[in-house]
């Protein structure tokens, strides 16, 4: 019953970002690796295409990209999440590697957003994700030990 909920929370992330933060921090990325520090690879991996086939539906000029992208930042925090120790300072470290990750791919693909526009949204993505998994995984996975 968790991932329906997952995919249904990332889907509601999807409309508020595209709708209404369509410049804003990037609601969908901080959620993903949060799922993909408490789930399993396939899991983090099929939630991070999900994400990608609903903002790559929005862009079809650069169809693929998003989906790519994603994919490789679910599954790569779900993988590597037990090789760090754990601790609160996590998911920033996972943040960071996944927006130069996103920014990257999106800017070889030909899509550049405006450089303050840009940095102002990585600023407050990067201020979110401290308090972006305490807070999903206290509604999500409040019976797993942590």
């Amino acid at each position: 019953m968790r991932p329906l909920f997952a995919f249904l929370f990332l889907y509601l992330l999807f409309i508020i970002q595209a709708g209404f933060l369509p410049q804003g921090p990037d609601l969908a990325l901080l959620a993903l690796i949060v799922f993909a520090l408490h789930e399993n690879r396939l899991l983090a991996t099929i939630l991070g295409f999900f994400a990608g086939l609903l903002f790559d539906l929005v862009t079809p000029n650069t169809f693929g990209i998003k989906m790519l992208t994603y994919s490789t930042i679910g599954y790569g925090v779900a993988l590597l999440h037990n090789l760090f120790y754990r601790s609160p300072w996590q998911p920033v470290l996972f943040t960071f590697i996944g927006i130069l990750f996103k920014t990257g791919l999106e800017s070889l693909a030909g899509t550049r957003p405006q450089p303050l526009t840009l940095l102002l949204a990585i600023t407050i993505t990067l201020i979110l994700s401290p308090f972006a998994e305490p807070g999903l995984a206290r509604i999500f996975y409040k019976e797993k030990e942590r």
